[in-house]
């Protein structure tokens, strides 16, 4: 029997704008809490967005950068579907426990013996390591997976990340990188949020650190439209140093251009590895010629 407790972790509708995201969230890493939003939206999209499976990989994303609530979530995510994510619950709701999830361990508690024999605490699948990067690079040159549909997305999106998130289609669609791409850059990077700060003092829309802001003329980082516009014209730079290698291009974005020389490729940092599949995943994979 499938665990029912979704309302314990999502309301069947979607908050109110007004109050936007759980507040846990407001304590993450800007990627980590762009991770977490977009679980919290699909989850309460239902099917829409892709569905309880995707919630749970959006979830597990933020669980592999270290969150306990990503853990949480992805447990109590897990328990829901009718798949061999099930299984995984019991793994993603100990680590939480672990990492002093307060939620978790009342979770685990009252749980206590009474897991299905079906659970188990090996390592999910979305936290194992990622996929040959040499394989990925060959897919964006085969039939993709469908896009991410950033229209649909965006009717959940609270009003101010709503604004943002036009402001990042209009400036893209003056860049010959295509509107797709620095969608998906902007969705991973912070979700949107303009007020983003990293524990790195990266800042804003676009996580541009001091050194990149004044690199590219951003005098205000948290002014949203200066900030879009010197995360473009860096990611076009980018373009250029790497030839339309829109795989270096994502990681040298990550990383700094100087380690993928480093590596001569995408550098062996999980972190960077993660990032890349995500931007790829959300943007049209195959529509930009790899040069």
């Amino acid at each position: 029997m499938l665990f029912t407790w979704g309302a314990l972790l999502m309301p069947t509708a979607f908050a109110a704008e007004e109050q936007g995201f759980p507040v846990a969230f407001s304590h993450e890493a800007p990627q980590v809490r762009a991770a977490l939003e977009r679980g919290y939206i699909t989850a309460n999209a239902g099917d829409s967005l892709g569905g309880p499976k995707l919630a749970y990989l959006e979830f597990c994303e933020a669980a592999r950068m270290g969150s306990a609530e990503g853990h949480f979530r992805a447990g109590v995510s897990a328990l829901s579907i009718d798949g061999p994510e099930a299984r995984w619950a019991l793994f993603h709701l100990h680590a939480a426990d672990e990492l002093g999830h307060a939620e978790a361990h009342r979770f685990m508690v009252l749980r206590a013996g009474s897991w299905s024999g079906q659970l188990t605490g090996e390592l999910p699948a979305c936290l194992q390591a990622p996929p040959d990067l040499v394989a990925l690079r060959a897919s964006l040159k085969s039939a993709s997976a469908p896009v991410f549909d950033f229209d649909r997305y965006a009717t959940r999106l609270p009003t101010d990340r709503r604004t943002v998130l036009e402001l990042v289609r209009t400036l893209a669609a003056h860049s010959f990188l295509g509107v797709d791409f620095v969608m998906a850059v902007a969705a991973v990077e912070s979700n949107f949020n303009a007020r983003a700060r990293s524990p790195k003092d990266a800042m804003g829309v676009m996580q541009l650190i001091p050194g990149t802001a004044a690199r590219f003329g951003v005098a205000d980082p948290y002014d949203p439209k200066q900030n879009i516009a010197g995360g473009i014209r860096y990611l076009e730079w980018l373009h250029r140093r790497f030839k339309g290698d829109l795989i270096l291009v994502a990681a040298a974005y990550n990383a700094g251009e100087g380690a993928v020389d480093r590596y001569k490729g995408i550098p062996p940092f999980k972190e960077t590895q993660l990032y890349v599949q995500k931007v790829l995943r959300y943007s049209s994979k195959g529509r930009h010629d790899q040069k």
